[in-house]
């Protein structure tokens, strides 16, 4: 069973927005073949940077080449299809060598699995997702949307926009090929860590492993999220709940709190549930603690923000009968462009092959896609670094700017030295510099590598990187032609300026919790899918705004990027009624613990005749799964494993796509993981780690100045 998605067609519809210049692929005509629900999210987003996009559901291989004919790009899923659609799609780009494909499937197109139609729920079994995501000594848990569809649909955008970009330069177009299972190996950056150390992750619910309070809490009427883990915040929370637990020496540090969360959260939990949400948001506003309601998904588009930002459309026919089901989601990045200044980005290649392999990096045949292009990160966690280091594998020079104190993130353990896995994982292929930005001599070099980027992507408060530069330093007008992409929680343009975010807080804030249930209650996804997907869909961004619907250009762009918008986008699926993909159950067995698939009624018959209880979704058995597995066929119910993240590792699969290495300046091996996006002939290639802190700090500066 491989369920489809048969999301509406959006062309027609209203997709306003008044602050995007979509133009970037204007020039661009897209064809959405596939039926997955990766390929509608692809197309969605090519046509959300101005590509004209066609739904091609023929019912022979004439009309299928009808469509393909003046086309630049197709979107197939090839395992789910039928075979004479590749077939078509081949003859097609053998005589049109300037045809892009976009392939999205299971498992890819070579390995162990190759060509097996895996689910979304497969995936998120197969490779750590549902292991990671749940309470604490709770079953694992499925993510409430298909967050590995969503991710690979916006791969494969990213992928048809590289592609592009290799087009404008050399003439010729190539095959991408997307996995989910790749997407989802490469969202594990917080949990393979401890797996390369030979460690275990466990599930964690809403808590955060380093600091508490940080959950979700009952109110009167619905959940709040609380992200007190300073000191400071663990003052006043705690003095407006009460002088007894002010003075509680159980709590005194964050490390006491973290040891005896379960009676800490019983405590904050029996406070927050005399108060409405709303009273406890503006009580914690009050004595500034980060806090956030839990969103129910039919509640969204009230949110302040998604008004504000425009995140969901009313039908135009009828505005007044609108529902979840009837609404779609607006654009999920805010796009301004500034004037066009003269010469491409993207250095020219002079052939359209070359045996040079001294000056390809590693890539056979064609030199890097972005080779030329210099971009600026000021960045920490996941996502502004995810985008500075896709763009480093594209063959950009990135440098990474750290305060003298380095990445918050640079010595989290476990790791080699002083250097942690998440860091290099994270970080590959990036000179790093260091500078004080308090300090105007700082500053000065800070502006001067502005002045010589094409891209600036930062993740800091909106407005905290202008108040530091001063009056006049703005990027935009150091540097006219650069592309400044911000990310944030709520957006720069926001109702609400000034309000702290995290990836759990955006979550809860998007619809993500409200989908995804552990016993009842609204949980995170284990992964940051929140910032995973913020960066993916600002990478996405950044290589449109490296070209027009003529080609390349060198124009100034300003990209807003609200994790919160991007969540909403993300969740379409979910939310609006659309998805067909099947229902799951929780199984679990004495050796494991599985995920079974079906169309709800077809489940609920299986279960009831395998003599099971169900409970929210779940299904304690005492037998093995081999004696559950003799009736599946027949029922059209898939069981598959759920697997450990520490298994995954050792996945064939996972060996075979996934794993890869690079040397930091020492020379010291490193374990890294292939980019998801796989473009056959200018792939995406990471390599070096960062070495040792500020040691490029010399080499960098005074490089170029443009």
């Amino acid at each position: 069973m491989h369920p489809a998605a048969d999301l509406p067609d959006k062309k027609g519809m209203s997709r306003v927005n008044r602050v995007n210049e979509l133009r970037a692929l204007s020039d661009t005509r897209a064809v959405r073949i596939g039926s997955r629900i990766g390929v509608s999210i692809c197309a969605d987003l090519l046509r959300d940077a101005g590509a004209v996009v066609q739904t091609a559901r023929p019912s022979n291989e004439v009309e299928l080449r009808a469509a393909l004919l003046h086309a630049d790009i197709a979107i197939t899923s090839s395992d789910v299809d039928p075979a004479w659609i590749g077939s078509a799609l081949g003859a097609i780009t053998q005589a049109n060598p300037r045809m892009i494909t976009v392939d999205i499937t299971g498992a890819g197109t070579f390995g162990p699995l190759a060509g097996l139609a895996l689910t979304d729920l497969q995936v998120q079994a197969m490779c750590g997702l549902m292991d990671s995501t749940g309470v604490t000594g709770g079953p694992p848990t499925a993510i409430g949307f298909p967050v590995v569809e969503v991710s690979a649909g916006i791969y494969g955008a990213i992928g048809a926009a590289t592609a592009l970009l290799a087009r404008d330069r050399d003439g010729i177009g190539q095959a991408v090929d997307v996995a989910l299972y790749d997407c989802a190996v490469n969202a594990l950056t917080t949990f393979l860590p401890k797996a390369l150390a030979g460690g275990s992750a466990s599930r964690i619910g809403n808590r955060h492993p380093l600091g508490a309070p940080w959950n979700t809490y009952p109110t009167r009427d619905g959940w709040a999220l609380i992200c007190a883990v300073s000191e400071d915040q663990w003052a006043r929370l705690s003095g407006m709940i009460g002088p007894a637990l002010a003075l509680d020496t159980r709590f005194r540090v964050v490390a006491d709190r973290v040891a005896h969360v379960d009676e800490l959260d019983a405590l904050v939990s029996a406070w927050t549930s005399s108060f409405s949400t709303l009273d406890l948001l503006a009580r914690c506003e009050q004595f500034n603690i980060p806090c956030a309601p839990i969103i129910r998904v039919e509640d969204l588009p009230n949110d302040p923000n998604i008004v504000h930002r425009e995140m969901i459309h009313d039908p135009v026919a009828d505005p007044g009968c609108a529902t979840m089901a009837t609404r779609t989601p607006g654009v999920p990045f805010k796009m301004r462009t500034g004037r066009a200044v003269n010469g491409p980005r993207i250095a020219p290649q002079s052939s359209t092959a070359t045996s040079d392999s001294s000056s390809t990096s590693g890539r056979p045949g064609h030199k890097p896609v972005l080779r030329g292009v210099r971009v600026v990160e000021v960045g920490q966690y996941t996502t502004a670094p995810l985008v500075a280091k896709n763009l480093a594998a594209l063959g950009a020079e990135v440098i990474k700017v750290e305060p003298a104190e380095g990445d918050a993130t640079r010595f989290w353990k476990p790791g080699q030295g002083d250097m942690g896995y998440f860091f290099a994982m994270t970080n590959t292929d990036k000179s790093v510099v260091t500078v004080d930005l308090k300090d105007p001599s700082g500053r000065d070099q800070f502006c001067a590598l502005l002045r010589g980027a094409d891209v600036l992507v930062e993740n800091m408060r909106p407005g905290a990187l202008e108040r530091l530069l001063g009056a006049g330093a703005a990027p935009v007008e150091l540097n006219p032609a650069l592309i400044h992409c911000a990310i944030s929680g709520f957006g720069v343009d926001s109702a609400y300026p000034g309000r702290p975010a995290f990836d759990t807080i955006a979550q809860a804030m998007c619809g993500m919790m409200d989908l995804t249930r552990a016993g009842g209650v609204p949980t995170k996804a284990g992964i940051s899918a929140a910032d995973i997907l913020g960066g993916q869909v600002a990478l996405f961004a950044i290589l449109c705004s490296l070209r027009d619907g003529k080609g390349p250009i060198h124009s100034g762009a300003s990209v807003d990027l609200a994790m919160q918008d991007v969540g909403v986008w993300a969740t379409y699926p979910a939310w609006s009624g659309q998805i067909t993909r099947g229902d799951h159950l929780i199984v679990t067995c004495p050796e494991a613990d599985y995920v079974a698939e079906a169309p709800a009624t077809v489940l609920a018959a299986w279960a009831q005749q395998s003599g099971l209880e169900v409970l929210d979704g779940c299904a304690p058995c005492q037998r093995p799964a081999s004696e559950l597995a003799g009736g599946l066929d027949a029922a059209g119910v898939s069981l598959m494993r759920i697997r450990p993240i520490a298994d995954v590792l050792s996945q064939p699969h996972f060996i075979a796509r996934c794993l890869t290495s690079g040397r930091d300046t020492a020379g010291t091996f490193w374990p890294l993981v292939n980019a998801p996006y796989r473009l056959r002939l200018t792939p995406a290639i990471s390599q070096i780690v960062p070495g040792a802190l500020g040691a490029d700090n010399a080499r960098v500066f005074g490089i170029r100045n443009k």
